[in-house]
């Protein structure tokens, strides 16, 4: 639900409505997107626009613009609703007990008869009326981040903007399934895996601490359970040091990059709470919002490297209908 009255977000929006979205300015000669490489991530899926839609650009105002109607459907807020008012060139957006109306060439915004100056206007754009995203998404009660060097925009719906549980609480919600997941990996128990995985979203297999939500390998429930999917070659990411294409059946990335060390036996364990910093910065709670995120860390494996071969493992979890499912394997050791 929308907690905050209309004139606490009406303050909110325009405080955060100063700063830009977008991290280097739109070219002046042209809005291409392929230059651009905007990408929408939702609750941790990357966003895929329909075919003959158009893409979300960069303005000449430097502000992220997107399709109202196409990103509120992939934003998939229950009950949500919208309209499309051709005379008024207006397009409705109703979502709980909140209406929003964004007008062609408006550089403003109606929340409950409420009007929101916008520093971008509204504008129809391939049949599309297209608005600023950090707008639309406020609006809507979520947040967002950017992430310049990957073009990436990260959008959590309402429902995962609030903190995640940490410690027992945490414990008595995911503990069984955390367990049951170590307990898979370390048999290679395909069958119990693939249970535990989230139906819709599948896994995406990280092999550093740094989520790639575009080019990191995500396997569905059903790809785990068939025998000539796990011996298919994939491209996992690309090694640290050399930059060289991680090329591995996923029995080979398993030995390597999931369970080379028994972490049902790991010292450490922790609920949303990063045990060990590498120097590679920790993305993951951008690209899995409100998720439940267990890790399992050794400080060192051999003496003789002096802690240098500490390695940890992060499931991470998100609910759905209730139960909570595996979404994400992040490896995280030192990288050169």
């Amino acid at each position: 639900m929308l907690k905050a009255t209309v004139k606490w977000f009406t303050l909110l929006l325009i405080s955060t409505l100063l700063f830009p979205i977008a991290a280097q300015p739109a070219l002046a000669d042209s809005l291409d997107t392929s230059e651009q490489h905007i990408q929408l991530v939702i609750n941790g899926q990357l966003y895929t626009q329909p075919d003959g839609e158009p893409a979300p650009y960069i303005n000449m105002q430097n502000r992220t613009m997107v399709p109202v109607s196409l990103l509120v459907k992939a934003m998939n807020l229950p009950g949500a609703s919208i309209e499309w008012d051709e005379p008024a060139r207006t397009v409705t957006v109703r979502y709980t007990t909140h209406t929003i109306v964004f007008t062609h060439g408006a550089a403003s915004v109606d929340i409950n008869n409420d009007t929101v100056v916008l520093d971008s206007a509204a504008e129809i754009r391939q049949g599309r009326l297209f608005a600023p995203v950090r707008a639309l998404v406020g609006a809507l009660g979520g947040s967002l981040q950017w992430e310049s060097a990957r073009g990436l925009i990260y959008i959590a719906t309402e429902p995962s903007t609030a903190a995640p549980p940490t410690g027992s609480e945490a414990d008595a919600l995911i503990g069984q399934q955390a367990t049951a997941t170590l307990e898979a990996l370390a048999e290679q128990d395909w069958g119990a895996l693939a249970e535990l995985v989230h139906p819709d979203r599948g896994v995406r297999f990280s092999p550093y601490t740094d989520v790639d939500p575009v080019e990191q390998t995500r396997l569905l429930p059903e790809e785990l359970l068939d025998a000539a999917e796990r011996s298919k070659l994939r491209q996992w990411g690309y090694y640290d040091g050399t930059g060289d294409p991680i090329e591995l059946s996923i029995q080979d990335y398993w030995l390597q990059f999931v369970y080379p060390h028994d972490y049902r036996t790991a010292p450490e364990r922790s609920y949303n709470r990063q045990l060990f910093h590498g120097n590679v910065a920790n993305n993951a709670s951008w690209v899995y919002p409100g998720a439940i995120i267990a890790e399992y860390h050794f400080d060192g494996i051999d003496p003789q490297y002096g802690g240098l071969d500490w390695r940890s493992l992060r499931l991470v979890f998100q609910p759905l209908h209730g139960q909570w499912y595996l979404v994400g394997i992040i490896n995280d050791q030192w990288t050169s």
